[in-house]
């Protein structure tokens, strides 16, 4: 006679992956979902190099002090900052949070 209980653990387990692997999935699409929110900001037709952690030191360096320090800020909170270029020059550098740009 099989228990009732028999059955649970593999249920269990197939039922723990499927929620904890939901979870760990980026909620917002990842670097690829916000890579888009620049491209569409801006247009498209550009290059794009990102996203950038906040020890990418060179790539601010063009930015005036303060705006190096709120653009470390934005990424110290979850931002991410992407580098556009056109006709391979650096144009700009964009800063999206929340899947919205905060800063250009």
């Amino acid at each position: 006679m099989a228990r009732w209980y028999s059955s649970l653990p593999p249920f269990l387990i197939g039922f723990s992956i499927a929620a904890f692997g939901g979870c760990a999935s980026p909620a917002d699409g990842g670097p690829e979902a916000t890579r888009e929110v620049v491209l569409q900001y801006l247009g498209g037709n550009v290059g794009t190099v990102g996203p950038l952690s906040k020890t990418a030191k060179k790539e601010f360096s063009v930015l005036a002090p303060s705006d190096q320090a709120r653009a470390g800020e934005l990424i110290d909170l979850g931002g991410e900052a992407f580098l556009v270029y056109k006709d391979s020059a650096l144009n700009r550098i964009i800063l999206v949070a929340g899947r919205k740009v905060v800063g250009d």
